[in-house]
C-alpha cells in the first residue's frame, strides 16, 4: 500500500475528503499504537464523542445528546448504556428538571477521555510537524473557521 496518492486530477473537494480520510485515519492509528485503558475499551468515535463532550457540558439529557450527534434517541440510549456498564458515565437526576434524568462522566470516565484528548494533541503535533510555524498557525486558524460553521 502507498503512503500518497497521486491526487491531480482530483477536484479541491476530492482532494480535501481524501486529506481528511487520511488524516482520520493517521489519528485513529495513532490512538490504537499505544495499549491503554482506552484503547482495551475499544470505545467507538461517538462514544468518545459523547465522553468529550460530557467533558465540556456535563449534564445533558439523551435526547439532547441524540440530536446533538444526529442519532435516534434508541441508539444514544444503547450507547449510553454501554458507558454506564464500563463505568464512565452516570445518570442522575436532571439538577433544574427533577422528572428528568441528566448524563455525567464518572472519575474514570473524565479520566479515559483526558487521556483520549492527550493523544490526540500528540497526534495533531505530529500531523502538523510537516508545518513550518506560521503555516501551523494558518492552518489551524483556518480550520478552526471552518469548525465553528458546524459548532
Amino acid at each position: 500500500m502507498t503512503k500518497s496518492t497521486d491526487t491531480s486530477a482530483l477536484s479541491p473537494e476530492e482532494r480535501m475528503a481524501e486529506a481528511v480520510r487520511v488524516l482520520l485515519r493517521a489519528i485513529y492509528v495513532g490512538q490504537q499504537e499505544k495499549d491503554t485503558e482506552e484503547t482495551r475499551l475499544k470505545l467507538s468515535v461517538l462514544e468518545r464523542q459523547l465522553l468529550g463532550l460530557l467533558l465540556i457540558t456535563p449534564g445533558l439529557m439523551s435526547k439532547e445528546l441524540a440530536a446533538y450527534f444526529g442519532v435516534q434517541t434508541t441508539t444514544m440510549k444503547s450507547i449510553i448504556d454501554r458507558l454506564i456498564q464500563n463505568g464512565m458515565i452516570l445518570k442522575q437526576p436532571h439538577p433544574t428538571d427533577k422528572r428528568a434524568i441528566a448524563v455525567f462522566l464518572t472519575d474514570q470516565g473524565k479520566e479515559v477521555i483526558e487521556g483520549i484528548r492527550a493523544k490526540d494533541v500528540e497526534n495533531c503535533k505530529n500531523i502538523l510537524s510537516g508545518l513550518d510555524d506560521a503555516r501551523q498557525l494558518q492552518f489551524i486558524d483556518d480550520l478552526e473557521m471552518m469548525a465553528q460553521r458546524f459548532g
